[in-house]
């Protein structure tokens, strides 16, 4: 065993918020929201706020970017939880 084993270094701000975010998107109540949302866009809201007829397009767009970012915070807070795992496992097998 390495008697030094390396520190990963993190930056506790992006971990915080990727779980709040996470924790918050993640939820029932934002489907709930967006559901009602998106419901109030296709009656009518669209097209006296922005100019958006059917198709939707500046909604689908803003529906496409919001599935991006939840991708990326996905695909990077696993990453973030396994890397808390392996340093606490090291931690406990180095004292």
């Amino acid at each position: 065993m390495h008697p030094d084993p390396p520190k990963l270094t993190t930056d506790r701000f992006n971990e915080k918020a990727a779980d709040l975010i996470a924790k918050v998107v993640g939820s029932m109540w934002m489907f709930y929201a967006s559901i009602i949302g998106f419901a109030i866009w296709m009656a009518g809201l669209g097209v006296t706020v922005a100019g958006d007829h059917y198709p939707f397009n500046l909604m689908l767009l803003a529906v496409g970017g919001i599935m991006q970012w939840l991708a990326m915070i996905a695909i990077s807070s696993p990453r973030t939880l396994r890397e808390q795992y392996r340093t606490s496992r090291s931690s406990i097998f180095t004292s």
